[in-house]
């Protein structure tokens, strides 16, 4: 299967200041059909997920190690809405993101 968006990562030290941080990320993703995954996920230094209004996943993490959790998920057919919360407690800062294949 195909999926309609493979990775996301950002190394957030970039854009904003290195200490006591938050960031909210959102994406709209749209799929032809209801599509069972995975999402995996990595962040600096912990993360909130939600999937369509639901808090789908929450971890404290501490470092970006790419799908160092693994979350099932089902997009909705049409529109769904993604939105990451990662916050920092210090020093350098970021997280990834994508689709697995269940």
């Amino acid at each position: 299967m195909r999926l309609p968006w493979e990775y996301a990562s950002v190394d957030l030290t970039k854009v904003f200041e290195k200490w006591y941080s938050v960031a909210y990320l959102w994406a709209q993703i749209e799929m032809a059909q209801e599509t069972a995954g995975v999402l995996g996920i990595g962040a600096d230094d912990a993360v909130q997920v939600w999937l369509n209004g639901e808090l789908i996943h929450q971890n404290v993490i501490g470092g970006v190690f790419l799908d160092h959790d693994r979350v099932p998920v089902t997009f909705r057919e049409g529109k769904n809405q993604l939105v990451l919360k990662i916050l920092n407690y210090g020093g350098p800062w970021g997280f990834s993101c994508r689709l697995l294949d269940q």
